[in-house]
């Protein structure tokens, strides 16, 4: 092999590579949710206006710094779900129910109008945290409650 032909065969690696990053950029782009505005941000941040004119190691710090971003999101949405499996469960205890995670999955998908428990957005599962959340308080409320007119109905009986 020649010195010409390394060269060669160089250059063509390094548009393969830079092409590859270009398509790895647009699929982390999307599968992030950032619209042509914000790839124009991005874009100009870095001084161009295509993802084609970016170096690859521009390419590979951008790509970098989203997937940091995306995995920072689904540690949350992990903790969220974690969260609503806990109240959900905690609420079904209380009540003396049943309960398990297809149980579980199955009432939260119920609420949200969701097929898919992974699919529900963070806000969403926010708000059905705080649903069986404020149930579980409700409930432990009224239970006290009772208690409470039972024992001045019932002074000396034993209920509880």
């Amino acid at each position: 092999m020649t010195i010409g032909t390394k060269q060669n065969d160089m250059k063509i690696f390094e548009e393969k590579q830079h092409t590859q990053l270009v398509r790895k950029f647009h699929a982390i782009m999307a599968s992030a949710g950032i619209d042509a505005d914000g790839k124009s941000e991005i874009l100009s941040a870095y001084g161009v206006s295509s993802s084609k004119d970016l170096s690859c190691g521009d390419l590979i710090e951008i790509c970098n710094k989203i997937d940091t971003m995306q995995s920072s999101r689904k540690q949350d949405l992990d903790h969220l779900r974690k969260m609503v499996f806990a109240s959900v469960g905690n609420y079904l205890k209380i009540t003396g129910r049943e309960s398990n995670a297809s149980i579980i999955k199955g009432i939260v998908c119920r609420i949200t109008k969701y097929e898919d428990f992974n699919r529900i957005p963070a806000e969403r599962l926010r708000n059905v945290y705080n649903l069986f959340l404020n149930k579980q308080r409700d409930y432990t409320a009224a239970d006290e409650m009772i208690a409470n007119i039972l024992n001045t109905v019932f002074p000396n009986n034993d209920i509880n």
